[in-house]
Formats: C-alpha cells, structure tokens, sequence
C-alpha cells in the first residue's frame, strides 16, 4: 500500500501510484478523495483520467465503468458509477469535489482522446461524461426477431378517451393506425 499522504502534486502521480489506484474500489476512492485535498489548476492533475481508463478494464468492476464531471471555472465534481445494465447504476463512492477546472478536463480529452480509451467521451456545457460504448453486460447486444403475431393482426384504432376528461377535440387522435409493414 503507498502512502497517498506522499501524493502533493501531480507529478507523485507515478505508474505505481495509478496501478495501485485501479486494483480496487477503495484504492481508487482514496486517491481521488487525496486529489480532492490537493488538487489545483493547471498543475496536470488531469492524469486523473489515466487512471479512470485503467479503472475501466480492470477485474473488480463489475458492469461498465461511467465516470460523470460537472462543474465550472473554479473546480469539478467528479462521481464514479458501475452501469449494470437496464439502466441500473451503482455509485462506487461518494461525489469528490476538486479545484479543477472542467475545461480543464474537457481539454485534456478533446486534445488526447487516446487517454481515455477504452472510454468514450460526451462532452456538453460544464459537464463531462466517460462511459463504455452500447453494450448490455459486457456483452455485445444480441440480434433478435419478432414473431409474426407480435408484428400486430391488422388495422387498429387507438382508444378513445374517459368519458370525463375534457380535451381540446383537435388533440385527441380517432383515425384508425396500420401497423408498419415487416421489413420495414
């Protein structure tokens, strides 16, 4: 175990220090709850998405990796979340605040985007979120048909309103809706 009180600037963040940060969830919390500690602007702390990547493909994750920063010219929140799939997430730890600026971040990503991989990045107005591409449990998603009577029987007509509910008569849709045809 290495001494993260040792970690001042962004430079003690050796290859040793980012592989012991990825080997597990508490490891992981300790060292970006230090960067919260010390971290400050444009000191290189955006090494931190080194280890996010290593976080990314390591064996303790179960589910996807999903790292969500939001924040402004002062500093950023960062909250690391297992995507389980069917839209479950699970926070690994609590939302760390660091005296980062977002575009800081933003920036790094935008100019090395090699850093991140295997993540992806989507970036918007003071937000920044990695996440593994479409998948559904580490599994590619699997090809699928519809049987013939779930492709629908037919015409049908929408259901007509409740009788006490009071609608402009122009919104309510009444004409009669044709199911697409199959292969289309």
């Amino acid at each position: 175990m290495i001494d993260l009180a040792s970690v001042t600037t962004s430079e003690d963040l050796t290859s040793e220090v980012l592989t012991l940060a990825a080997s597990s969830s508490q490891e992981l919390k300790r060292l970006i709850m230090r960067m919260g500690e010390v971290a400050r602007p444009e000191q290189g702390w955006t090494k931190l998405l080194k280890v996010i990547a290593r976080v990314a493909a390591a064996e303790w994750l179960e589910g996807d990796l999903q790292v969500d920063f939001t924040g402004d010219d002062k500093g950023t929140s960062v909250a690391f979340h297992a995507v389980l799939g069917a839209g479950i997430r699970e926070r690994l730890f609590g939302v760390v605040y660091l005296q980062v600026p977002i575009d800081e971040l933003q920036r790094a990503v935008v100019l090395t985007p090699s850093i991140i991989e295997p993540l992806q990045a989507h970036q918007g107005l003071n937000r920044l979120t990695l996440a593994a591409g479409q998948r559904v449990g580490n599994r590619d998603i699997p090809a699928f048909e519809l049987e013939e009577m779930a492709k629908g029987d037919g015409e049908r007509i929408t259901a007509p309103p409740p009788p006490d509910l009071v609608i402009d008569e122009h919104e309510v849709h009444t004409r009669p809706t044709t199911p697409p045809l199959s292969g289309s």
